[in-house]
């Protein structure tokens, strides 16, 4: 179901988009981009529906009640449509653009606009961002294309050029934890650190127990560097998501690198283990940290982009190049 509310850190961007719509300067392609857990999605659907809204005010706000917006809310609305990754690739693939393309050249059904929303658009592949790319230069009347990304480097720059770009941002964090109490979220300021800032992220979190989880994996991470675990033991137990594992390594190897090159934790280590991680920055170098942190977010890029990898596999060997690190200091 879309979800029509605004967020308390949004309201900038949805200032920027209200003077095009009162000025009838409406972009007819949007990029909505910045880090995963803003809500980039949920404001993207804000703005269709304010756009498709039969009774959409000066605001930019849906009016929640006209046939467009029940359409919406019943999830059968006959001139919004939602691409996303699909197959065991997770790609946007040609046969979806082309499909948009070709219904943007239709009249909207209910003689309004149409809107296309691509969620995660960085995952076209090359000949769906060239099939957009044709939809983008020649658009249609009264339509809407809308592209959220959290990694927008890795779109065409020619797409790009050809949206207006909003970029939304960490917001201060006592607008966050504000919110966040509001949904009575307990814990709220140390997963907010732990979501390095991005208050959906923390309701993920909140929800799936990441705190408690990530406490007991520093510390097993922690007897593993110290050679109190041996590293098949490890490996074992937390071989089995391997995305969330190497996301909490990159998390750590992050939060070292910032306490060498500025002698501050993140927030993230349990203060009662500083000591330790003290004694692991002493032992590891600077390039060694940011070559094994390169290393691990390529590996994240492919766990995303390909089913099936070997976790078990893919942890031995980043563990092995962090201990063969321990090791030369």
């Amino acid at each position: 179901m879309i979800n029509n509310a605004i967020l308390p850190w949004q309201t900038t961007q949805h200032h920027q988009l209200e003077r095009r719509w009162l000025s009838r300067s409406f972009p007819h392609a949007l990029l909505f981009s910045g880090n995963s857990g803003l809500g980039k999605k949920q404001f993207a659907e804000a703005i269709s529906a304010a756009v498709l809204c039969h009774h959409s005010d000066e605001r930019l706000l849906a009016c929640g009640e006209c046939q467009s917006c029940l359409l919406l809310k019943a999830g059968n609305h006959p001139d919004y449509f939602l691409l996303s990754p699909e197959g065991k690739s997770q790609q946007i693939k040609v046969d979806q653009t082309r499909e948009v393309s070709t219904i943007l050249q239709q009249t909207a059904q209910l003689n309004h606009y149409q809107v296309v929303l691509i969620e995660q658009a960085d995952r076209m592949n090359l000949a769906a961002s060239n099939a957009l790319l044709k939809t983008l230069e020649e658009p249609s009347a009264n339509s809407l294309i809308v592209l959220v990304s959290s990694r927008p480097a890795k779109l065409l720059p020619t797409i790009k050029s050809r949206c207006q770009s909003l970029v939304f941002t960490v917001p201060d964090e006592s607008v966050s934890l504000q919110w966040l109490r509001e949904q009575s979220v307990s814990e709220a300021e140390p997963l907010l650190k732990l979501a390095t800032g991005s208050p959906l992220l923390v309701l993920e979190y909140s929800e799936t127990g990441e705190l408690a989880y990530q406490k007991q994996w520093l510390s097993a991470w922690y007897d593993l560097s110290l050679r109190k675990q041996p590293l098949a033991a490890f490996v074992k137990e937390y071989s089995d998501d391997i995305l969330r594992q190497l996301k909490s390594i990159a998390r750590f190897l992050s939060d070292i690198i910032r306490f060498k090159m500025t002698g501050q934790f993140s927030g993230l280590v349990l203060q009662h283990k500083e000591p330790v991680l003290t004694k692991l920055a002493e032992a590891c170098s600077l390039v060694g940290l940011f070559d094994l942190l390169d290393h691990v977010q390529k590996k994240m890029a492919e766990c995303e982009r390909i089913a099936g990898l070997n976790g078990q596999l893919v942890l031995e060997s980043i563990l092995i190049e962090w201990m063969r690190g321990l090791a030369r200091r």
